[in-house]
Order: C-alpha cells, then sequence, then structure tokens
C-alpha cells in the first residue's frame, strides 16, 4: 500500500468518520474500498466497450470470417499489423 494525503470539506470528512465508525472500520479502509469501487465502476465500462464492438460478429459467418479484422482492429483497411510471412514447411 502506499501512504496518501488528501483535503476533504468538513462535512465530507464528518460524514466519512460517522461511516467508518458504523462499520466499525477506519477511515482509511472505508475510503479504500470507496476508491476500488468507484474505479471499477468507471473502468469496466471502457474495458467492456471493446468487446461490445464485436458482440454479434458470430451471426454472420461471412462476414465474420473475412472481415474478421475490421471488427477486432477497426477501420476499413484491416489490422494495423503487417501480415506474417508463412511459414516454411521442413
Amino acid at each position: 500500500m502506499r501512504r496518501s494525503q488528501l483535503i476533504l470539506e468538513e462535512e465530507q470528512f464528518e460524514t466519512l468518520k460517522a461511516v467508518a465508525s458504523r462499520r466499525g472500520r477506519s477511515i482509511s479502509s472505508v475510503l479504500r474500498e470507496i476508491v476500488a469501487e468507484y474505479i471499477s465502476g468507471t473502468l469496466a465500462p471502457a474495458r467492456a466497450s471493446g468487446l461490445r464492438r464485436i458482440e454479434g460478429v458470430g451471426e454472420d459467418p461471412g462476414s465474420a470470417a473475412v472481415e474478421h479484422d475490421r471488427f477486432l482492429y477497426g477501420g476499413e483497411g484491416g489490422s494495423p499489423r503487417p501480415a506474417r510471412r508463412a511459414r516454411r514447411s521442413g
């Protein structure tokens, strides 16, 4: 863990202190919980948005197989990565 310092409004501090007291926990513990909930609530939609872009791709088997790079990487040109060379058998 890392130590941090923050400045709260008087009302925020008193409310936080009351919540911590009711739960029988430290103010730091309650703040860590609040921060974790905030982060998971704001980051979860951003992570999910990438998956939502490809939602339903399998419903059209023709385009999913042919245009998979467009679905995964966006744009009309497909993958931003260069094509790989075929391996030699040998």
